[in-house]
């Protein structure tokens, strides 16, 4: 084929009988790509915002100016903003990855599922609540629910702490940590290559044989 996407879509359609399921894997991928991008675009936000929360400190008049302090905080801003655009992008977009995924193994019913339970249930756990959270949390800020720092911050070293319906919890988006969506994609591709190759050692017999 052409392209690993082509590649992939190709492997799916001959090796998930199930219509419906092809579909939610489908929408596993494209939810995947939307979160490759954005958890990019999220380290490089936060790589930003930690340079300018460190250069403000050290400003100084000689080297930068009589504004340079103020120059830096206005990166700060921007960048914080953008940190937390890019993660509630990331957050949804792993969700909905997790979610279809789960859906689709619902759906195709295979034994070769179970060897990503762990991966699933770790992604769930991982983003399930993060995404409620960030998703409703102008609703919490509205009734004045979100009064400390431990209601929703983030830290330099990537770490979301944040309390949903009066659960605190934390969610780790450094890039290590936002590396394992596509390992279990991958670990998917595999599962699916075996079912053909499988499929391929075994063929059916056919009328007379």
């Amino acid at each position: 084929m052409w392209t690993e996407a082509a590649t992939h879509a190709r492997l799916i359609q001959a090796t998930v009988p199930d219509r419906q399921a092809q579909i939610l894997l489908f929408q596993a991928r494209v939810n995947l790509e939307l979160f490759n991008y954005t958890r990019v675009a999220l380290g490089e936000a936060l790589d930003l915002l930690n340079h300018h929360d460190f250069a403000r400190v050290m400003s100084c008049h000689m080297t930068e100016g009589i504004f340079g302090a103020d120059r830096h905080f206005a990166e700060q801003l921007t960048q914080r903003e953008r940190v937390v655009g890019f993660l509630l992008a990331t957050v949804t977009a792993g969700h909905r990855f997790t979610k279809s995924l789960r859906l689709a193994s619902a759906r195709d019913r295979g034994g070769d599922w179970k060897e990503l339970r762990i991966d699933l249930n770790l992604l769930e756990t991982q983003y399930h609540r993060a995404r409620n959270f960030l998703e409703h949390l102008h609703d919490a800020v509205g009734r004045g629910e979100l009064s400390a720092v431990a209601d929703g911050s983030f830290t330099p070293t990537a770490l979301l702490t944040f309390k949903y319906e009066g659960q605190t919890s934390t969610l780790d988006f450094s890039a290590n940590a936002l590396e394992r969506p596509q390992k279990t994609y991958e670990k998917l591709v595999v599962m699916l290559q075996a079912r053909e190759s499988q499929a391929a050692a075994s063929p059916s017999l056919g009328p007379g044989a």
